[in-house]
Parts: structure tokens; sequence; C-alpha cells
């Protein structure tokens, strides 16, 4: 949206400025006395939401400070334009922003847009949990009295709220380019928060430049230096620049980065990789931010996303030089290595070659809980993963080399393809510099026990390179995770770069060690493995929010989630249906799951372990309900079918660690057959059909 009537429209105080003064500090008695007006409407929605009307005028105070540009404020705008909801069958769910959700309220005020704005920007760098903390902490520095204080449970349901408008946007690949600058390049770069006290003093600075209350902000530290730089260009529209130690520009958004500081300049990142602590230092007009803590010393949920990454160059961008290696002078050994991933995962499926002995205990572990990741997808089969690689991943077109040994394995059976990788792996250790392969040849070479001392080096290791052996199995689990996720063309949500440095560390993780990429292992099939310990869901969370904890990982027959500003949401849940890859496809749309304009977190089947759910006023005891085992022999076509009719039905979870849940239950019967039906969960439906796709247990002995 772009003209000013527009604009106007929908922020109707627009000509005359806010209605809080913007000077650098509040005046919280002022607004005590102040006289304010809302809608029922209005109140509703805010209600529903979990935000008070308390937090509403305090999140408005200090947003107030924020002046945002012209071209910020039409940023905001549009994106806000974009915005969807998504029913489910029958409407009995809505994913995404709903016509009623809060965020159309507090557009209506510049400071209710800073506030949407600053908020989704917060979630594209960190998580839920610790931007609310910034909010937090950032209220606390305009000295607000203590009746005035909401609790932090508000300031999640805020941030919750506004959390997602700015996923679909340029805002992620601008702070990626900004984070660029201060990761170390070639090696994993999974950092922490800093503390939220340092950010929100900080970003109390920023509000001051933008208001005119001061002059110049000179920052100095890691990789959140990128997420302020990013929010001063992108959303404020300060000028702002990247420098390194000798004062030289090393970025500029939107401009060349060769010329001298200009004396416009208002924000300065000082590029300095040398702050390793979480903490930040007040030097009259110039801040200091500690990078923050070491990766083994906190938890998977603080690290920070630096930004989203175009699918055109997510490999290299990632991951530097020694993809460049895989993609550029070893292209014929990855060509090799991701067509033999292609040959398992068809075979698993029993879309390739018949299963082999060796692939016994691998199909066992794929039936167990353990490992439930092998969803049928795109990519289920041979062709499939070969199109799916090179539709997604557009860097494997640009080697002839890595393509035509990708083909070469089509024409091999298993145990052949499989030989060859084992070749190929050896071919990639020999060649690579990290630890595990480092260690592994040096045992290979004094001709000792595997569990024994290694020699001193020939040559020297860095303990942070990157495995190549890993690098191509993080290749493999990127097809197979893309090719599992749906978006909205209009929606296009692009990967965070920590979501793929994480599949980097899943791998060595799942790895133990470096032993089963270890290409002399005798479990080969080991290796394998790591392409399906994670279910679909829980991977597409993984990639598209980054590292953080997820909900779908502690509920097996979860079929929606809502975190950190996406849903997630299995395709049964919008449409029953017999193929496997629709129901398997996981569908991702900004921000959260409504149910009566309500917001929740999770959506879980009501069978089997939630006890009962009401359905036309009846009570069905949903775990003895189910009496069909075999969904692929049944038309589940939903209401279109002419024999079946299918309603979801859905409420609140009364259990007390769930109360942001929600249980829903299809019910399917035949049309004229009165009470003459079953119930079945969505997630239960996709189960079956995934398992009716694979091979079965016996087959393989």
């Amino acid at each position: 949206m772009s003209s000013s009537s527009e604009t106007s429209r929908l922020i109707p105080r627009s000509s005359q400025g806010s209605d809080f003064q913007q000077q650098g500090t509040v005046d919280w008695g002022n607004i005590s006395k102040s006289t304010v007006s809302f809608t029922v409407d209005a109140l509703n929605r805010y209600s529903k939401a979990g935000v008070e009307v308390i937090t509403v005028l305090g999140a408005r105070a200090i947003f107030s400070q924020a002046k945002l540009s012209v071209i910020g404020e039409e940023r905001i705008q549009n994106a806000l334009d974009k915005t969807q909801a998504f029913p489910t069958l029958n409407k009995a769910l809505w994913l995404g922003f709903g016509t009623k959700h809060i965020i159309h309220s507090l557009r209506e005020h510049r400071e209710g847009l800073a506030c949407i704005g600053i908020c989704a920007a917060l979630v594209e760098m960190y998580s839920t949990s610790f931007s609310e903390r910034v909010l937090q902490e950032l209220f606390q520095l305009y000295n607000p009295p203590a009746d005035f204080t909401p609790a932090l449970r508000q300031w999640v349901a805020l941030v919750e709220a506004c959390a997602g408008v700015l996923a679909p946007t340029e805002f992620g690949l601008i702070l990626h380019q900004m984070s660029k600058v201060f990761l170390y390049p070639d090696q994993l770069n999974l950092c922490f928060n800093p503390s939220a006290a340092s950010l929100a003093r900080t970003l109390k600075a920023l509000f001051d430049v933008s208001n005119g209350s001061l002059d110049k902000l000179l920052l100095t530290g890691g990789s959140d230096c990128a997420w302020i730089a990013t929010v001063s260009h992108w959303i404020l529209g300060l000028s702002t620049e990247v420098q390194d130690g000798n004062a030289n520009i090393i970025y500029r958004p939107g401009v060349h980065t060769t010329d001298r500081p200009a004396l416009g300049t208002q924000v300065v990142v000082l590029y300095d990789k040398s702050l390793s602590q979480d903490s930040i230092e007040l030097l009259s007009r110039c801040y200091v931010i500690r990078s923050g803590r070491d990766l083994f010393h906190t938890s998977d949920a603080d690290i920070l996303c630096h930004g989203r990454v175009s699918w055109n160059t997510c490999l290299v961008d990632t991951f530097g030089r020694p993809m460049s290696r895989l993609l550029g002078p070893l292209a014929p050994i990855t060509g090799t290595c991701i067509g033999t991933m292609a040959k398992v995962v068809a075979s698993l499926r029993g879309a390739g070659d018949h299963v082999e002995a060796e692939l016994a205990t691998v199909v066992s572990d794929i039936n167990s809980s353990r490992f439930r990741g092998l969803v049928i997808n795109s990519a289920s089969t041979f062709r499939g993963f070969f199109n799916t690689s090179r539709d997604i991943l557009p860097e494997l077109l640009d080697s002839p080399q890595l393509i035509q040994a990708m083909e070469e394995t089509a024409g091999l059976s298993l145990n052949d393809s499989v030989q060859r990788y084992r070749v190929a792996m050896s071919s990639l250790e020999a060649q690579c510099a990290c630890r595990y392969c480092h260690h592994r040849c040096t045992i290979r070479s004094a001709a000792i026990p595997m569990h024994g001392e290694a020699n001193a080096a020939d040559h020297e290791v860095d303990p942070s390179q990157y495995c190549l052996l890993a690098l191509v199995h993080v290749i493999g689990n990127l097809v197979r995770t893309a090719a599992s996720c749906s978006l909205p063309r209009t929606q296009a949500i692009l990967p965070t770069r920590s979501g793929i440095e994480m599949m980097y560390k899943n791998v060595l993780e799942a790895d133990y060690g470096g032993r089963h990429l270890d290409p002399a292992a005798e479990d080969v099939w080991g290796a394998f493995r790591t392409l399906l310990q994670k279910t679909a869901m829980a991977a597409a969370q993984q990639l598209y929010i980054g590292s953080r904890q997820f909900l779908s990982d502690s509920d097996l027959e979860g079929s929606a989630a809502a975190q950190d500003g996406l849903c997630f949401c299995i395709g049964t849940l919008s449409k029953i249906t017999r193929d496997p890859i629709r129901a398997g496809t996981v569908n991702i749309v900004p921000v959260t799951i409504q149910w009566n304009g309500f917001h929740y977190k999770n959506v879980v089947d009501a069978e089997g372990r939630h006890g009962q759910i009401t359905v036309s006023n009846v009570q069905y005891p949903a775990e003895k309900q189910v009496a069909v085992d075999d969904l692929s022999s049944h038309s589940l076509a939903g209401s279109a079918s002419d024999k079946l009719e299918a309603s979801l039905f859905v409420q609140e979870s009364s259990e007390r660690d769930r109360v942001d849940h929600l249980i829903a239950i299809y019910t399917i019967s035949r049309r004229g057959a009165g009470q003459d039906s079953f119930l079945v969960g969505p997630a239960e439906i996709s189960a079956r059909l995934q398992r009716a796709s694979r091979i079965p247990r016996k087959s393989c002995h």
C-alpha cells in the first residue's frame, strides 16, 4: 500500500501525529489522567488475544518514542495488508491473521504500528520468550509507576500477537546480510542471546535517535548489532553504517560501501568479534553489545536466527568455502553421495530396488517411535528426490558434474550405489580438515584400533572446521524437509540461517562423534538415519524459525503448532485425503491458531490419551471409537465424496499442562447412516497413510 489516502484511512491520527509526545520521556502522570475510548469489538479482540487494555496503552506510550520513517511505515503496512487466514475443514479452525486479529486494531495508530514492527522484528532474530523480556526491560527504562506495569505474561501475549508479520518480507534477508559481517566465515555460527536489559537499553537509544533526542548512536559488539542496524535502516529509516576498526565502511544498506562516512550518519556499528560476554557497557553515547554465550552452555531455544537466506544461495551463504568445494572441485563425489541418499530413501519406501537384508534394521527403526521422519513426499522416489533437489537448490545446477554423478546412480542397484558411496565418502574424508575425519585418518595411518589414542597430526586441524561428510548429509536433509513443506505463494517465507546450521549440528549429534559417517564403518546405514530422526513438522519448525524448542516434538499426535510467529499444520487438518503426500505436507503460514477468536499454540488428536470430546452433544470416549484400522481401504474424500461425510470438531484441552492446546477429531459417516460413524484424529489419518505407504517389516527378512 503506497497511496497517502489509504495510509490516512488506516491511521486516522497520522496528520496530527501521535497522541503521545516524542521527546525521549513518557509523561505517565498525564497518561494516567487521560481518557481513552475503545469499541466493544476492539475490547473483545484484545481480550481473546490475552492482552489487557492497560498493556496496549503502555505499549503505545513507549513505542510513541520510536519515529517510523515514511518508507518504514509503508513497509509494515504492506506486510499487514498481505496477512491472510486459512480455514480448516468446515471452518472449525483458522490459521494465520484473521479479520478480527488485534493487529488490525493496533495498526490504527502510529505507535501501534511501531509496536507491531519492533515486536515482529525481534522474533525474526530472537525467540518469543527472549523478545518478551526485552519489551519488559524496555518498558521499565521509561520509569512507569508500579500500578501501570503489566505482568510478563502480558508482554508474552503482545509479542505473540505481532510475531510473524515480517516473516514473508525482505527484513530477514537484510538481517542476514548484516549478520554475515559479524559471523565467522566457514564455520558454525550458533550464537546466543545477550542480556535482555542490554538490548533494551540499546533499543531505547535507537528510539532516541529516531525522535531527535539523540544525535548519533555508536555501537560495537557481536551479531546482535546486526539486528539493531537492520531495525535502524529498514524500520526507522536512519542512516546506518557498519565500519571496521579503522573506520572504513564495510557495509552500508542500499548504497555502495567504498565512500568515507557521511556527516549525516546517525547509527554507526563498529565491527568487533573480540567481545564475547553477554553484557553491555554504556560509555557516553557509545553502546557495547557483547556476543552471546558459548554454544554448549545454553539451550537451543536461545540461539539467534541471524535472518533468512535465499534458496538460490543458501548452501554457500551458510557454509561458505567448504560447501563451495563440495559444489565445485568435489562435485562428482558430492553427486554420488546425494544420488545414493535418493536410492536409500526410495528403497525404504519400496519405490526402488527390493530391500536388501542390510536395510532390515533401518526399516525396524523407522517403524519404532524413535525414527518418525520417513514422511512420504515428492522426494520419496529417486527421480522425485533428484528433481526436488534441483528445484529447491539451484546451486546444484551450477555443477554439471554433480548432476551427472547423481544421474549415474539411477541405473545402479542399491548395493552398488552404496559401494560407490563408501568410496566417495572415503575420498571426502581424506580431504576434510575437521577433527573427526582427521582423527580417523590418523588412526588408520598408524594402524591402531579405533578406540586407541591418535598419533600427532601430520597437518594442522581446525576444531571448528565443517565436516565435508556431514555437509553432504545436510543437503539430503534440506531436500527432504523442503519437500514436505508448503507455503502460500503470496507469503513466501524463506528458511533461517540458524535452522540450516542446526541441521548440520543434528547430523553430528546423531552420528555419535563420526562413527556412522566413517566410510569404513560396518553400519554404513547408520549415516542415513540422520534423514529420518525428526517428524516433518519438527524439521519444518527448525528450518523456518531457527533452532528453538519445538512443540511438536513432545506431541506424537500433534496436527498443528504455532511458535515464534509461524503456524505449522499437517495437510489432514485442512482436508481429509487418501494421498499420503498431501496428508504429510506441512503447511506454513504466519502467525497463530485461532478458534472462536481465541489464540492457541497446539492442536492434538482427541483420541487415545486426551479423554472425551463432545460431538453433536453426544459424549464419545474417543479412545474406544476408532473402528477403522486401514484407512487406505476407505474413500476418505471428505464432503466431496458421494458416500462419506466428514466434520471436524474442536474443543479446548482441559488438562492442566495443556492450557494452550486444542483437541480435534473427525467424525466420518456414510450419508443417511445416522449415528453409524467413526472418529479419527487428523494426525492419526496422516500417520496411518504414511505407514501404509512404507515397506512392511516382514519384507525385509
